[in-house]
């Protein structure tokens, strides 16, 4: 295993390569951006995903920071912003700090398993806003914009 670079996960191109690979390969209109310079930079990814069992589509925009490893920063999508569970900055609120390991997304999961938590969380806030019922696991929280 090579080690860690001080610049951030972001400048190891064959780690970028296998992060980003199958989503690239699911999502065409992926797009990535960087801002900032080594460990202080910013890796913000942008596309477009459908939500399952709606006829939505929804721009996501996911923002990393470039550490040693990908650390999510926040999660934001256009459209609707009603939802039980999204924090005061309008980004998901998809599990919460105190989840175990299996409720949480991991690096290793990589770009597209993120992006299969963003798509289920979707479709959660759509169906919330149909039924008036969140289909899924929740924790408490006070940092959210509780439409309800």
């Amino acid at each position: 295993m090579r080690a860690a670079s001080p610049t951030g996960w972001h400048a190891d191109f064959r780690y970028r390569l296998r992060f980003e690979a199958s989503a690239r390969s699911a999502y065409p209109s992926l797009h990535s951006t960087r801002t900032g310079h080594a460990s202080a930079a910013e890796i913000v990814y942008t596309l477009m995903v459908a939500v399952p069992e709606y006829r939505e589509h929804r721009l996501v925009r996911v923002r990393f920071a470039n550490l040693t490893r990908p650390y999510l920063v926040a999660v934001t999508v256009d459209g609707p912003t009603e939802s039980k569970h999204r924090y005061a900055d309008g980004s998901l609120c998809m599990w919460s700090p105190d989840d175990g390991p299996g409720l949480q997304w991991h690096p290793e999961e990589r770009l597209l398993g993120l992006i299969q938590y963003v798509r289920v969380h979707l479709f959660r806030e759509a169906y919330w806003r149909e039924y008036d019922y969140w289909p899924g696991p929740e924790a408490p929280h006070t940092d959210t914009k509780d439409a309800a």
